[in-house]
């Protein structure tokens, strides 16, 4: 059952992590200072440009360049079982995903391609010899702002770095920073950021470097063909949308961003519930959205009832979980058919349709 990446993180951080603090020889209490490290404004100031909002019918999170051909780098839940997604830089510029040139659910990246011309790359570490205590950085769109933010901390834990394993974070961060860089204090990329919240996990690019320099961007499958090839894995329909785009003929468009607004929210308040296995609990913070939507909007009416409709079925099902797998599901649609509709707005907190 795909939840999106708040569900997906929340069950990663809580069940694969495992992390420890790697014991160092002659390792001290005092944090290692780099000769010539720069500092976190310089850090920002050097690579935020290469940092992108990336947006999909179920989240919204972050990714970074790191090939001037156009390839940004993300975690894999942010694409997997998705068929539409783009960019969006921090002029503005909305670029459609193209292709999944490369993507790899264990490690937990995937490296997409984008339209449009060359841009500027962050450099990514060939090997990772982070060790606890180690100030780093992460930069990603917390809260969905066009504009990245910056996370400032200390490697937590690390556990086999070197072969792709986690790397805890002692370092405060929004949801969205999903897929955003985390850099050593040389502005070098070490990890991809897993999971955000108080703390956080990344997991190593220690391995990227070799297999991003002899991509071509004609690699990999079309990114709906991903999307329709992990949808199957997951047990999910694949082929595209229930719904077509008249279904929203008598929706406006401040009704359209409403709508987004109080679904996506939906979600992250239900994915913590989720995580802990109150599923019906979980069901009904998603019922109430339905119902705020009805009572709110005085358009809209064929999406509302479709999703009403499914809320009803979902409460008939006798097992709990498979009432909100229902519903979620229910709920991807209608969000990927928004998506099809969204003008990206630059600066604006919150995507808008």
């Amino acid at each position: 059952m795909r939840m999106n990446v708040v569900f997906a993180g929340i069950v990663a951080a809580t069940l694969g992590c495992g992390c420890h603090p790697r014991a160092e020889k002659g390792a001290t209490a005092v944090q290692r200072i780099t000769p010539g490290a720069l500092t976190a404004a310089e850090i920002y100031r050097r690579s935020a440009d290469a940092v992108v909002r990336i947006e999909t019918p179920s989240n919204v999170a972050t990714g970074f360049v790191v090939d001037a051909r156009g390839f940004v780098v993300t975690h894999y839940d942010v694409v997997a079982q998705e068929r539409e997604a783009r960019v969006v830089l921090l002029d503005g510029n909305s670029l459609a995903v193209t292709r999944v040139l490369a993507a790899d659910a264990t490690r937990g990246f995937a490296v997409l391609a984008v339209e449009g011309g060359r841009r500027r790359a962050l450099e990514l570490a060939r090997s990772s010899a982070a060790t606890v205590g180690d100030p780093v950085v992460a930069i990603g769109n917390g809260l969905g702002m066009l504009t990245p933010t910056l996370a400032q901390g200390v490697v937590g834990s690390v556990r086999d770095a070197d072969a792709g394993g986690a790397m805890g974070l002692s370092m405060p961060m929004l949801s969205g920073f999903t897929g955003g860089p985390v850099l050593d204090d040389t502005g070098r990329v070490i990890g991809i950021v897993a999971f955000a919240d108080d703390v956080g996990t990344a997991i190593s690019v220690a391995e990227l470097a070799p297999l991003v320099r002899d991509m071509r961007p004609t690699s990999g499958e079309t990114l709906a063909a991903f999307g329709d090839r992990t949808r199957h894995a997951a047990g999910r329909p694949s082929g595209g949308l229930a719904l077509d785009d008249s279904a929203l003929a008598d929706c406006s468009r401040d009704s359209r961003a409403r709508m987004w607004t109080e679904m996506q929210r939906g979600l992250e308040l239900s994915g913590p519930i989720f995580a802990v296995g109150a599923y019906e609990a979980a069901f009904r913070v998603l019922e109430g959205t339905v119902l705020r939507l009805e009572r709110d909007l005085d358009d809209c009416r064929t999406v509302l009832d479709v999703l009403a409709t499914a809320t009803a079925d979902g409460e008939r099902r006798a097992n709990p979980l498979e009432g909100l797998d229902f519903v979620v599901g229910t709920y991807e649609l209608v969000l990927e058919l928004l998506f099809g509709t969204r003008v990206a707005t630059p600066g604006g907190a919150t995507p808008s349709i």
